[in-house]
């Protein structure tokens, strides 16, 4: 149970760590209101791209 790392806090240089709580907040929220408005494969295939970008960098 010790190696379970769910709610644990893990130091990151990314841009995305270094953004404000508020910002974070407010770009997940865009996020999820972008994905019930998503209704075709192309913007499907734009959300995957930009989670792909988001989970690379």
């Amino acid at each position: 149970m010790s190696n379970f790392i769910f709610g644990r806090y893990l130091p990151g240089h990314s841009w995305i760590h270094q953004m404000s709580p508020q910002s974070k907040l407010l770009l997940s929220f865009y996020f999820v209101i972008i994905i019930f408005f998503a209704n075709n494969l192309i913007s499907y295939g734009i959300l995957s791209i930009l989670i792909l970008i988001v989970i690379l960098l």
